[in-house]
């Protein structure tokens, strides 16, 4: 059965303004899962169970989604990874694998450049390295003009190809769910990201995971995300669209369980 949120969560308060809420399931080396936009830490239920077999698997909301802060101000995606980087210290995790899927992925390239020593094996999974001005103005005025049913049905055709009709259904709701003014904040919090000239600085084992017919990250961009960090291994996943993680989780959860057992075994 594919995992569901729990009724009540450990939440961790990370800076005045700002509290957290997570969930983490098995024992072992920790595995850090980063979600995305319009979504929460239950775009990894087809995850969990199977990562937990092996690692402690921590699932987080970033602030603005799910049960964590709302913020009612504008933010920037870097300061999640600080966010982040105070939730491990809570939870007494020097050390960690880390996930991320699409704007996750962001944060968490963000995070192995600040702090490379906390990361172990990075997975990055239908992301990008910076954001086009154009891409965050075409979607402010999305948002500008349709509600979030309008999202709900859109998003997930865009971003799923494979998916069964469950889980279609699971992504509908989640995108339902997300408030249409912190997803507007969460547009802007993508303004001007652009890391490429740091990735080279990223000397940690990566694999990156690119959807074969992702519309959001184009096949180009990944291959340039593949140049500009030389040692990482790239992997297509044929057919799948931007969500890989929940187009076609058996091949996603193997891909990232045998690339942390080579980083495990080679550490």
């Amino acid at each position: 059965m594919p995992f569901t949120r729990g009724s009540s969560m450990p939440e961790i308060q990370v800076s005045d303004d700002v509290t957290l809420n997570y969930e983490e399931k098995g024992e072992g080396y920790p595995l850090l899962l980063i979600h995305g936009l319009l979504s929460d830490l239950t775009s990894w239920r087809y995850q969990v169970d199977a990562f937990a077999r092996h690692y402690r698997t921590i699932m987080v909301d970033l602030k603005g989604f799910g049960k964590s802060t709302k913020p009612h101000k504008e933010y920037r995606v870097h300061s999640h990874a600080d966010d982040l980087f105070t939730l491990l210290q809570h939870l007494k995790i020097t050390q960690t694998h880390v996930c991320g899927l699409s704007m996750g992925g962001m944060v968490a390239e963000v995070l192995v450049i600040k702090y490379p020593q906390l990361v172990r094996g990075l997975i990055l999974a239908d992301s990008a390295a910076m954001i086009a001005n154009y891409a965050v103005s075409d979607r402010l005025t999305l948002i500008s003009e349709h509600d979030m049913n309008w999202f709900a049905d859109w998003g997930t055709k865009k971003i799923l190809r494979l998916a069964s009709d469950e889980a279609q259904n699971h992504v509908r709701e989640m995108i339902r769910r997300v408030d249409r003014n912190d997803y507007r904040l969460a547009i802007i919090s993508t303004a001007g990201f652009n890391i490429a000239n740091e990735l080279k600085k990223i000397q940690n084992p990566v694999l990156i995971i690119q959807g074969e017919k992702d519309e959001t990250v184009p096949m180009w961009h990944a291959e340039q995300l593949k140049s500009w960090i030389p040692e990482a291994k790239f992997v297509i996943m044929k057919g799948a669209s931007h969500m890989t993680p929940v187009d076609n989780p058996a091949e996603f959860n193997m891909l990232v369980l045998d690339f942390l057992k080579e980083v495990d075994t080679a550490t």
